[in-house]
């Protein structure tokens, strides 16, 4: 049970550490360190079994001929 006090202890907390300060030090950040070219994202593709054994049908006829 987290008893009566459980709206204030969390107002509290997020007051305290998720509010935005007033100004930030960016003078030692580094540019791009996260940056990936979206031409480097490999997203997933999720197919159907058909569809699968479709294509697979398809590259092994290819590589065939």
């Amino acid at each position: 049970e987290w008893g009566e006090n459980v709206g204030c202890r969390r107002f509290h907390f997020i007051k305290k550490y998720a509010t935005m300060k007033n100004e930030y030090d960016f003078s030692n950040a580094e540019q791009g360190k996260f940056y990936v070219p979206v031409e480097d994202i490999q997203m997933p593709v999720y197919l159907d079994k058909d569809v699968m054994q479709f294509l697979s049908k398809q590259c092994e006829f290819n590589a065939e001929n």
